[in-house]
């Protein structure tokens, strides 16, 4: 299969478009005056003026969810995590394959997108979103999700996907009683806004619950705090620490922001 591929990207293949075509989508692509983002919701395709783009700084720096770093902080979230793996293999909680899993050799700062809410939304802000692959805690905060999973999918208003929400109207007796009141609500900024002390809370709760506790509780506590407490993004030349709620991209995110609202 490997030698098909390599085989494959070395042919020569006909662009199906024309050779204006291609100037065209490599100057738009180059142009540093716009940036080109997915709208929020749907399929659309959105072209912003770099200016507008950027004023996503005033949300970090305005509210109670970031604080400029002095640029350390990528170093600083390297050897928190370093010293949390390390510490947790010493204490006999983990085992040297897990350990190095969670110490990432090669990694790189988040990096903040955002894209523009185009579905009737005044003045179209933008939905932040945190690119976290490839960061140092990435594989700390996959090891803290996994353990909360059970949690999560045990809570009586988890919904897998389209077809388990189709399932579960199914089983809605129906007609619908005359008192019956049908309503839906909305967390603004739900991931950036939880208190952590409450977040941390649930977590332990949802710990709990597990049926498999090889890995204690306190040590899965310890690297859901180390990744909360280095969340290092950088954005427009700025480097930000996120000092509020976990970061929308990073993969302890849903499961984090699940337990707290189950609680």
């Amino acid at each position: 299969m490997k030698k098909e591929v390599l085989h494959g990207l070395n042919n020569n293949f006909k662009p199906n478009i024309s050779k204006k075509e291609q100037i065209a989508t490599k100057t738009l692509l180059n142009d540093v005056t716009v940036v080109i983002r997915p709208a929020d919701k749907g399929s659309g395709v959105v072209i912003v003026d770099t200016n507008t783009y950027i004023t996503m700084e005033k949300e970090m720096e305005t509210g109670d969810s970031y604080e400029i770093t002095d640029c350390g902080g990528q170093c600083n979230a390297e050897k928190a995590v370093k010293k949390t793996a390390n510490r947790l293999y010493k204490d006999g909680h983990i085992c040297h394959q897990l350990r190095d899993y969670l110490i990432l050799k090669h990694h790189t700062e988040a990096k903040l997108k955002g894209n523009p809410k185009i579905h009737h939304k005044e003045g179209n802000p933008f939905r932040t979103i945190v690119n976290g692959i490839g960061t140092a805690t990435e594989n700390m905060a996959g090891g803290a999700e996994k353990e909360l999973n059970e949690f999560v999918k045990s809570s009586p208003s988890y919904i897998r996907d389209t077809s388990d929400f189709q399932q579960k109207l199914q089983e809605i007796p129906q007609p619908l009683p005359n008192e019956a009141i049908l309503f839906c609500f909305d967390v603004v900024r739900l991931y950036p806004s939880i208190p952590k002390d409450e977040g941390i809370a649930a977590c332990k709760e949802a710990l709990a619950h597990r049926t498999d506790h090889s890995i204690p509780s306190d040590a899965i506590i310890e690297m859901i705090t180390t990744v909360l407490e280095n969340n290092i993004i950088a954005f427009h030349g700025k480097e930000y620490r996120q000092t509020k709620g976990v970061a929308i991209g990073s993969r302890l995110g849903r499961n984090f922001a699940c337990c707290y609202m189950r609680k």
